[in-house]
């Protein structure tokens, strides 16, 4: 059996690993446990008086005088006064010691250790399981005796208070110091068992639900249990139960033992922090930070308890007020020790953090005021924003200062002063790991739900652009974690998330224009092909940052690979005879005058046909090197199995050129990365270019060794060609050559000769395969490979072969399987027409396939490329013609579709209405479209092909769309049962009844956000079933369709951003209505809708957007304020300040779509939506002269 592992018991002093009891001093009289004392120090008794005890005498008086005073709980009460009869605690204590020294301590490693023994050791912890179960019973009995607590009625004749009696307090205090050790036993059982037992006896001082009971026992012995489990984290979770366990919650004690805890390491511990290695440091780490994260939960319990049982006027604050001061003191150290910048500072960030996420995830409101009256909040945000703008601090930490920038509490109006420095930090966390931009957005979302939008936008001006760019970065669809987030953010910003769509987007640009890192691909023997590989690396480092094991071994292959071509790392010529002579040959190749280069010419077997490398091409092979031997150099994290492999090269690759240099190659040799000033930088190069120089050129005469003195050459120049050929003539020759080098020299050498001769002997097989490797593990890589490959093979394939493969071409891409990775990026229909399209001559595929491929697979651009030289060298093909003018709409580019037509267009009048429609003549163009339907009715247009007379359908109902002349659109839908017209139509027409029982249940409508919103509207109106369902599915079809949008187009993302805003209010809407059904009366003010209200009247689209959006949000919010007009019109049931809620609501929203449409050069719209679209006779004042105004 497993030897049980043995702590001394609480208090004690005895080495926790003897078995014999120590020698007791001769008179020692037990300390009182005060507040101020140290409770650390133990408690010694006099052997003689426990002799005299066991005998029946009485005591000493020195060894009986004790006193227990119970500590201050900073949470319930004040402590209670030392009372009690003194000397009898001091005889428990003193038969309790001897107890502990001459029987309990020896007993646990015999029982534990000896053979034989198993059955009693069973029997032993079946007894102690039992103690702990009666132990728990009699605690309850006595906590409820005294407090009348689990009594019918209360009893007749006073009881004492517990609290009180500070003897029951420390007899109890005494199961915790005799009880912990226990536990050792039962090491050898299975996990969970052991588990049971711990968690059984921690549920012992559950039963003390008064704080001061608690405190008074578990306080004094809280640093000798601090110690005992640093001495052996296996106790550690008996006080985790106490702090987070679910049977302390129920019970309420885990408050107290938080206050309990964060009083002693707050106090005593903090120091232990600073060595985050030791046992001690950890522990008190992971105790802070297990109370911080119990401090929301707690804050929920308490509030829960007060909506049952409202407080009592004397109760406490709460936990709150209990931890405040300890909070302050935290932070405060964390300040100081911050302001120090020691090498602890990333465990102290760590707990601060964590402290900072517990307490905004809760409502520490005090806390928050504390922070900024104390001046608490601006210098931890000062000072950790300049950590984040110091000496280039590695991502983790400046994602950890962000956090703590955003997280540190405060009051709103704290805030305000700091918003403009806070915009780096929330860019920052945006861009970081997903915690830190889960922070970013929580804090993000309080900005936007509580500034005015415009000082939002005026303090984050210097910062906007990248903060957009970092919000839209996020918008995936699931299981990315923050899309239906970062819309429903997006859409609470209404028109100001997309004001920023119109400035230029940012371009990748390469300073070199050339490729750095080439291979030659020949199919055959007179044809070849320069495949480049930069970006194929760039991906492969970024796998061996972070990627699979096997992964990042593939990617460690390839870029040793890559380095050793680029270098030339190849045994030289000279070099490669005799093996016996190899060594002397490579010194005089590097070191005799006029000797020739040690490699290769980087031209010496390259391809005629390919032409001549130009400066710019030898620039970007440079570049390159010197990224690839930086990525080589660092030794990024790599599985251990290639530890030594990695070490190895790095150390093979110092030596090269460190033998270059010293050899005076220097000019013609690519230089290392970084300079040799820096080379401490790297571990992997281990000091090896100093120690080469020194065995190359010895200290003193600078002569190279095993070289004669005269043909000696300095090993940072070359010697002239007239030397050089002198030197030469005077040289031995190779039989007569003296072979003796110096020993340190031989062996440096002949480890290089290994190197070269193992990188030299690498194949194209190698290259290949951890391409391979590669491509599987990562997508982009792959992508952009078969972008390079596909062309170069299918252009080498003869024409029968080239057609003999379309057909099966168009079979691959109609493939179902595709659809099953539409979310990825990138998709595979994506790469396989990226290839095709960079082919020539190109397959033959259908238009309707490129333009399906592109609109459901992320291909947008290619497709729209593809399909535009199709209509350039096919002009008459209308089917791409139109669809190319699909994807054009599809993706907002109506000029585009405009200046098609205007190319196509068989009639003149078609060109007329499509320039007036295109510069805001309207009424105008729909004038045009309507007579040319007439005319196509009625006598025909000459030269008119179907699609011109569906465009002029479809510009007619945009035209009315946008005149907000929704009700020719109702009718239009009606007569040619368009149900999609149908739809929108009613929701603007408010026509719920039409749309509930004739469009929804009959049409055959695609599951899209808008027929999402359309549901949710029409079940807000009655009968309010599914209305939440319908909102999360709404927003979820809009990240999809966000996801689906190409990049970097603002006239494509633009709708979307329009459609987030709708989503958003939707869900207000429900809660305005829910607001309604709940309350009632004239004590009512309807907070909600007034704060909604609000809120809507800053929240529009931009003055130039279209006022089709504008009617979309104001439509729908009339319908909310036709209905608060119906909530509030009895005067009697609503307070006074009510009565114009509805009506002032809707007169705004009438007056502002009217004034819009009067803006965009409307002014019959204009008219038409003041003078019809409010529907009542009275209007508040001031709205009444906007509205004559706009007349």
């Amino acid at each position: 059996m497993e030897e049980a592992g043995v702590t001394p018991a609480l208090g004690s002093t005895a080495d926790p690993g003897s078995t014999a009891p120590p020698a007791a001093p001769a008179t020692t009289a037990a300390p009182a446990a005060t507040a101020g004392a140290d409770a650390r120090e133990p408690m010694e008794v006099d052997e003689g008086a426990v002799k005299e005890e066991e005998a029946g005498e009485p005591a000493s008086a020195e060894a009986t005088q004790a006193s227990v005073q119970a500590p201050e709980d900073g949470s319930d009460a004040a402590p209670g006064e030392a009372t009690g009869d003194a000397a009898d605690d001091a005889r428990i204590d003193a038969e309790f010691d001897a107890l502990r020294q001459n029987a309990y301590k020896p007993l646990i490693p015999t029982m534990a250790s000896v053979p034989g023994k198993d059955k009693e050791l069973q029997e032993y912890k079946g007894l102690l399981q039992t103690v702990l179960s009666c132990l728990k019973s009699v605690l309850y009995t006595l906590v409820a005796f005294h407090s009348n607590r689990g009594l019918a009625t209360p009893l007749s004749f006073p009881v004492e208070p517990w609290s009180s009696r500070p003897g029951d307090l420390a007899v109890v205090s005494r199961i915790l110091a005799a009880g912990l050790p226990t536990l050792a036993l039962y090491r050898a059982w299975p996990a969970a068992a052991a588990a049971d037992m711990r968690e059984q006896f921690a549920d012992l001082f559950t039963v003390l639900q008064d704080g001061r009971d608690f405190c008074d026992v578990l306080a004094p012995r809280l640093p000798a249990l601090f110690d005992a489990v640093a001495a052996d984290a296996w106790y550690l979770p008996v006080v985790r139960h106490l702090v987070d366990g679910d049977q302390a919650a129920r019970a309420g004690v885990n408050r107290h033992m938080v206050v309990a805890l964060l009083r002693h390491l707050v106090g005593e511990r903090l120091g232990a922090l600073g060595e985050p290695g030791s046992a001690e440091g950890a522990l008190a780490a992971q105790l802070l930070e297990a109370c911080f994260e119990a401090l929301p939960r707690m804050q929920a319990a308490d509030a829960a308890k007060a909506a049952q049982v409202p407080p009592a006027p004397a109760a406490g604050g709460g936990i709150e007020d209990a931890v405040l001061p300890h909070v302050l003191a935290f932070t405060q150290h964390v300040y100081a020790r911050l302001s120090l910048d020691g090498p602890d500072a990333e465990v102290h960030m760590r707990l601060l953090r964590s402290l900072f996420f517990a307490l905004a995830t809760g409502k520490f409101l005090k806390v928050q005021a504390a922070f900024g009256h104390t001046g608490l909040h601006v210098r931890v945000i000062d000072l950790t924003l300049g950590m984040m703008a110091g000496p280039t601090p590695s991502p983790a930490a400046g994602e950890l200062c962000a956090e703590l920038c955003l997280l540190a509490p405060a009051r709103l109006e704290h805030l305000i002063p700091v918003m403009p420095r806070l915009a780096a930090a929330l860019v920052t966390a945006l861009k970081g790991s997903d915690r830190a931009a889960s922070v970013a957005l929580r804090v993000l979302d309080v900005w936007v739900d509580s500034f005015n939008p415009e000082f939002i936008e005026k303090s984050m001006a210097a910062h906007i652009r990248p903060l957009m760019q970092a919000l839209w970065s996020l918008i995936r669809p699931p299981p990315a974690p923050f899309g239906a987030r970062v819309a429903e953010i997006l859409g609470k910003m209404g028109g100001r998330s997309r004001r920023w769509l119109l400035d230029p987007a940012q371009v990748a640009h390469k300073a070199i224009p050339e490729y750095g890192l080439r291979v030659i691909l020949g199919f055959q023997a007179h044809t070849s092909f320069l495949v480049p590989l930069d970006r194929s690396m760039h991906y492969a480092l970024g796998a061996l940052a972070a990627g699979e094991p096997h992964l990042r071994a593939a990617a460690l292959r390839l870029l040793h690979l890559c380095v050793a071509t680029l270098a030339r790392l190849r045994l030289p010529p000279a070099a490669a005879g005799d093996p016996r002579l190899a060594p002397r040959l490579l010194q005089l190749a590097l070191f005799a005058p006029g000797a020739e280069p040690p490699a290769l010419p980087a031209d010496a077997h390259w391809p005629a046909e390919l032409g001549v490398k130009t400066k710019k091409q030898h620039a970007a092979e440079r570049a390159m090197l010197e990224t690839l031997l930086v990525a080589a150099m660092t030794a990024p994290a790599v599985p251990d199995a290639l530890q030594a492999e990695a070490a190895a090269f790095a150390r093979g690759v110092a030596r090269h050129f460190a033998l270059l240099f010293a050899a005076g190659w220097g000019a013609q040799t690519p230089p290392p990365a970084p300079p040799s000033s820096r080379h401490e930088r790297y571990a992997a190069l281990g000091g090896v270019p100093a120690a080469i120089v020194g065995v190359v050129v010895p200290a003193g005469d600078g002569a190279v060794p095993g070289a004669q003195s005269g043909d000696a050459a300095a090993p940072t120049a070359r010697a002239t060609p007239a030397d050089a050929a002198a030197a030469s003539a005077r040289a031995p020759s190779p039989p007569e050559m003296d072979v003796a080098l110096p020993e340190d020299l031989r062996e440096l050498l002949t480890e290089h000769l290994e190197f070269l001769g193992a990188r030299g002997a690498v194949q194209s097989d190698l290259l290949v395969s951890c391409l391979c490797e590669v491509v599987q593990g990562v997508p982009a890589a792959a992508n952009h490979l078969w972008g390079l490959l596909f062309p170069i093979v299918w252009t080498s394939l003869a024409k029968e072969q080239q057609t003999a493969l379309a057909k099966p071409i168009i079979q691959l891409l109609s493939k179902e399987h595709h659809v099953r990775q539409v979310a990825l990026r990138p998709t595979v229909g994506q790469t396989l027409l990226e290839g095709i399209s960079m082919s020539q001559p190109q397959p033959k595929i259908p238009a309707e396939m490129i333009k399906y491929m592109g609109r459901h697979f992320h291909a947008w651009q290619t497709a729209i490329s593809m399909l535009e030289s199709h209509v350039t060298l096919f002009p008459q093909d209308m089917r791409c013609f139109d669809a190319v003018c699909e994807l054009y709409r599809a993706v907002g580019e109506d000029d585009m579709v405009a200046g098609l037509w205007q190319r196509r267009a068989a009639c003149e009048d078609t060109r007329l209405a499509l320039a007036l429609q295109q510069h805001g003549y309207l009424a105008q163009a729909q004038d045009k479209f309507l007579e040319l339907m007439s005319r196509g009715v009625s006598t025909g247009v000459p030269g008119a092909t179907k699609s011109e007379m569906v465009l002029w359908q479809r510009r007619y109902l945009d035209c009315c769309a946008e005149l907000n002349q929704w009700d020719v659109v109702g009718e239009y839908a009606k007569a040619t049962e368009n149900s999609a017209l149908s739809l929108e139509a009613g929701a603007h027409l408010h026509d719920w009844a039409h749309l509930r029982a004739a469009v929804l249940p009959r049409a055959q409508l695609e599951e899209s956000a808008e027929v999402s919103m359309v549901r949710a509207q029409v079940a807000l109106t009655e009968p309010m079933q599914e209305v939440d369902r319908l909102c999360k599915q709404a927003l979820a079809q809009c990240v999809a369709r966000w996801w689906q949008m190409p990049e970097a187009s603002p006239w494509a993302l633009a709708p979307v951003l329009h459609a987030f805003q709708r989503a958003v209010e939707l869900p207000e809407s429900w809660r305005i209505m829910m607001e309604f059904v709940r309350k009632g009366g004239p004590s009512q003010q309807y907070q909600e809708l007034k704060d909604i209200c609000e809120t809507w009247k800053l929240r529009t689209p931009n003055e130039w957007e279209p006022v089709r959006w504008w009617s979309d949000l104001l439509t729908w919010r009339n319908q909310i304020h036709d209905t608060s007009i119906t909530q509030l019109n009895n005067p009697q049931a609503i307070a006074a300040n009510l009565h114009q809620m509805g009506y002032r609501d809707k007169a705004w929203s009438v007056n502002r779509l009217g004034l819009v449409a009067r803006l965009h050069s409307q002014p019959d719209a204009c008219c038409a939506i003041i003078n019809t679209m409010y529907g009542f006779t009275a209007m508040e004042v001031q709205e009444a002269f906007v509205k004559v105004r706009e007349q």
